[in-house]
């Protein structure tokens, strides 16, 4: 079985990336460029699958909207074709929307490519955005002590793991076995913006009007401790020599003086020491950062992807940061990595060639000017 090696912990398992026939590839999901933060909620990226979700209730979200956009998902696509093959073109697949990619490459080299997925909200409908809004409401009136028509009035993001598959395609169809496929599969997430109206005004009271009908204040309620988690890995997708290290840096943001404990938590269930961050009010603070080392390819090859080639083995996996005081808080998003170790030589194969140059021709002679006589060979003294 693959393992990983993570400072101060014991070895963990790693999750697989299917192989065939000595080739392979793997998927991850790309990097999105993220907006500000918003009052309440996640950043939202500024081009990306990112649902919108209106109201027509005051205390509730009520349908999806902006329809006729479709929602671009990013994603990361790595691997290679075995010698004498070479990849000829590339697809990923979500929601049944394939986006694809022609390539042009070595017979053996490694490719690392970007590839965006468009897909119409009619091939979404398994995921119901409304109900993760409103889901999120009951939460959110729980946790802040906001009322239901306050925070539909304010509006609020969350951000839905794994709400999505996609599967990719390597294919090899430049060798003497056309054809020639590699695949793989990874979840995706989707972010929702629960629009909120701020145009809402509460309904006419229809007591007497000094205002008898006005209900008691509620009692005032202590604000949270914790207002929001991040969490991200330095090498989302590496391609390169092993062993190599991987960083999980963090932040925490309060709303007031307070002491937060936190751990962070692996895709099996691992858990690094419980530490302790102090807030002295309102603020951000960085979270001591967590390493994780990866080992290089195994010679016998039981690490290696594809059955045995020297072309290393691919670690996928994802870390995420969670508050174990106070409770209640829920954890950051998943930091998801991929790692594919190479050896030397299939780098340096992976790198395209330099052109070369051409050799340099004698100077033209200047109109006028007189030839330069050529020299006599002499023959070598005997």
């Amino acid at each position: 079985m693959r393992r990983l090696l993570l400072t101060g912990l014991l070895s963990l398992p790693c999750l697989p990336v299917t192989a065939i026939a000595n080739s392979f590839v793997s998927v991850t999901e790309g990097m999105y460029k993220m907006g500000s933060a918003p009052p309440i909620g996640v950043r939202l990226p500024v081009t990306g699958p990112v649902f919108k979700v209106y109201s027509e209730h005051p205390e509730r979200f009520d349908f999806v909207g902006k329809k006729n956009q479709n929602l671009t998902f990013v994603t990361t696509i790595a691997g290679y074709c075995e010698r004498p093959r070479s990849a000829s073109s590339a697809s990923v697949e979500i929601a049944g929307v394939r986006g694809k990619k022609t390539l042009v490459t070595k017979r053996g080299e490694f490719i690392k490519e970007q590839i965006t997925v468009s897909v119409p909200h009619g091939k979404l409908g398994s995921f119901n955005a409304v109900k993760a809004c409103n889901d999120e409401l009951r939460t959110l009136a729980i946790e802040t002590g906001l009322s239901k028509k306050e925070l539909v009035k304010q509006g609020f993001t969350l951000r839905y793991e794994d709400a999505f598959k996609s599967k990719a395609w390597l294919f090899c169809d430049k060798g003497p076995v056309k054809g020639h496929i590699a695949t793989d599969s990874e979840p995706v997430d989707v972010w929702v913006k629960c629009v909120g109206t701020k145009t809402g005004k509460p309904a006419p009271g229809k007591g007497k009007p000094d205002g008898g009908d006005k209900k008691p204040p509620k009692p005032a309620r202590l604000v949270p401790l914790v207002k929001r988690v991040e969490f991200e890995v330095d090498k989302p997708n590496y391609i390169g020599k092993c062993p190599m290290s991987i960083r999980f840096t963090g932040r925490i943001v309060a709303n007031r003086k307070g002491i937060v404990k936190y751990r962070t938590v692996a895709h099996d269930g691992s858990r690094s020491p419980i530490f302790g961050v102090q807030f002295n009010g309102p603020g951000v603070k960085a979270i001591s950062p967590w390493s994780q080392t990866f080992a290089k390819p195994d010679p016998s090859g039981r690490l290696s992807a594809g059955g045995g080639s020297q072309k290393g083995p691919t670690y996928k996996g994802w870390r995420r940061l969670e508050i174990v005081e106070p409770k209640g808080v829920r954890p950051s998003a998943k930091a998801k990595y991929s790692i594919i170790c190479m050896d030397e030589a299939l780098q340096l194969e992976a790198q395209p060639a330099k052109p070369k140059r051409p050799p340099k021709r004698p100077p033209k002679p200047k109109p006028g000017a007189p030839a330069e006589l050529a020299q006599p060979t002499r023959a070598a003294p005997q």
